[in-house]
């Protein structure tokens, strides 16, 4: 029987720091340029930064700028 609590403390304990290391901040993420280059690509349709950022091709960005648009436009007009 304490052979099994020790098991089951041994194997808490090393999803304790799984969960821990996986819940843990990027240390390279910058918010300023996300939130930045993410507006720039809303509004001034400007998709370099975005994409470079995002790790994916411009078209992709303009893509899915103008679905996100068209998605919004349906939600308004079906109110």
């Amino acid at each position: 029987m304490k052979r099994l609590q020790k098991y089951i403390v041994i194997f808490g304990t090393a999803m304790l720091c799984v969960g821990f290391s996986a819940c843990s901040k990027q240390s390279d993420f910058d918010a300023k340029s996300y939130v930045k280059s993410s507006l720039d690509a809303e509004y001034h349709r400007k998709y370099a930064d975005y994409a470079n950022l995002m790790e994916i091709s411009e078209e992709d960005v303009k893509k899915q700028v103008e679905e996100d648009f068209n998605e919004r436009n349906l939600m308004v007009s079906d109110t």
